[in-house]
């Protein structure tokens, strides 16, 4: 009887020493990793509003639109009030980027551009207001970006690029509005006037 009772007893202790190493649950990780680049859209605009303005092409991501101006009444050859805005609904970056406007030639001039008339007073290069709003939540505390002003009918060509910070990614209207003030009755120089403006959301100009 002895004898049974130990092989029992020896059985159960093997059955004890099996389960140590069991677990009632256990745990693993599948790690997942992706990129987003930095990316930046501008739809294609449409004109809001036009005073002497006409749009010809409106461009959106990376293409060029073209507004063709009526700048001078055609029988004193002084300049018109010209308007025109431009809304480019639902633009967005998403990351902190920049909002930038350059002008290039920093006026309305001429190709055979020459400052200086043979005699009497005349207008030769027709300055102009560029302003540029980037609408939406991001702005909804202050000021939206920005201004660049090239109105001065002098010599002097202003055509430094003006940039400004946004912190965060931006979903909304951008919106540039152009105007040309005839406060200044001088006769226009005759010829046809060309500017290049340039618009850009993202890295800065």
């Amino acid at each position: 009887m002895k004898r049974i009772i130990f092989a029992a007893t020896s059985f159960a202790a093997m059955a004890m020493a099996g389960s140590a190493f069991a677990a009632n649950s256990q745990t693993t990780t599948a790690f997942m990793q992706g990129n987003v680049p930095d990316t930046c859209v501008l739809t294609a605009p449409t004109v809001t509003a036009s005073t002497n303005a006409t749009n010809v092409l409106l461009g959106g991501n990376g293409g060029q639109s073209t507004m063709l101006l009526t700048l001078a009444d055609a029988n004193t050859a002084k300049l018109n009030a010209v308007s025109f805005t431009l809304t480019y609904a639902d633009s967005y970056c998403n990351y902190n980027h920049s909002v930038g406007i350059k002008a290039t030639n920093g006026g309305l001039i001429a190709s055979d551009y020459d400052p200086v008339a043979t005699s009497g007073a005349f207008i030769r290069r027709i300055g102009y207001d560029a302003d540029i709003k980037w609408m939406g939540p991001a702005f909804a505390q202050g000021p939206n970006p920005g201004t660049s002003t090239t109105t001065d009918l002098g010599d002097t060509l202003s055509t430094a690029a003006v940039n400004f910070p946004v912190a965060g990614a931006n979903r909304a209207d951008l919106v540039i509005q152009v105007t040309i003030d005839n406060s200044n009755q001088t006769p226009v120089v005759s010829g046809t006037y060309t500017e290049y403006l340039t618009l850009k959301i993202g890295a800065t100009l």
